[in-house]
């Protein structure tokens, strides 16, 4: 699993990445796209293959067999498994999470775990 690393004057310290243990593999989780600055609820869930540094993408991620796919309030799950893309990745960290979430208008986490494994 990849960690930041942030060095300062020879000393060393491992930072864990912010959403990096929401969940694990088995789990399903939610990840929101633009709901927290108040936009119509747009997520993806699904549950959680792999974790870590996942195919070729150049980010720590969860990797997550879609199960729900909502776009500004519409569902849109079956027109996306339909076109083929059943497999989406959520990023631990992203720019975007140095926001402040009692700050936000909906006042909610980006990635958050909707139900734990069996």
């Amino acid at each position: 699993m990849r960690t930041l690393t942030i060095t300062t004057i020879g000393n060393i310290m491992t930072k864990k990445m912010k959403y990096e243990n929401t969940a694990n593999i088995g789990d399903t989780i939610r990840g929101y796209d633009f709901a927290r600055l108040g936009y119509n609820d747009s997520y993806i869930e699904g549950l959680v293959v792999d974790k870590g540094q996942c195919d070729d993408k150049y980010y720590a991620c969860y990797k997550i067999k879609l199960t729900k796919r909502l776009v500004g309030g519409e569902d849109r799950t079956q027109s996306t498994i339909d076109a083929g893309a059943d497999i989406w990745y959520v990023p631990f960290e992203t720019n975007d999470d140095t926001w402040n979430v009692s700050t936000d208008i909906k006042k909610i986490e980006r990635v958050t775990k909707v139900k734990e494994a069996a």
